[in-house]
């Protein structure tokens, strides 16, 4: 048999139904990491809101959301969160990673904090 048939129909009878798969999951982590977005992006929204942005001095300095605050995710202890009790928390950071390592931080204290799924990227984009 030629070889390249041989590929091609390797690739009709196992490449095309992996790539099917791996594209129906990639979407629909898409739709899920869009829906939690909106849905952490609405508390920029709620004037009681405090925005928290838990990137570097410097990040902050170069750019950050209207109102924000900076406390950089290295410098939260129970001190700060104790601080940020009583009001809803947003946190916010370039890609998201962050602000999810600080609310599970400041959860743990008791505060109502949330992370801007997907960050100021995934803000910017939309």
């Amino acid at each position: 048999m030629d070889p390249l048939i041989l590929v091609l129909v390797s690739f009709a009878t196992v490449g095309l139904p992996l790539w099917a798969i791996w594209r129906r999951q990639t979407l629909r982590k898409e739709a899920t990491l869009a829906a939690a977005h909106a849905d952490s992006a609405a508390l920029l929204n709620e004037p009681e809101a405090l925005v928290v942005d838990v990137r570097t001095e410097e990040e902050f300095n170069r750019g950050h959301l209207p109102g924000a605050i900076n406390v950089p995710l290295h410098t939260l202890d129970a001190a700060r969160a104790e601080t940020l009790r009583g009001q809803p928390v947003l946190l916010v950071c370039q890609s998201g990673r962050r602000a999810a390592i600080a609310a599970r931080q400041l959860q743990a204290q008791g505060v109502a904090a949330r992370p801007l799924v997907g960050g100021l990227t995934r803000l910017l984009e939309t």
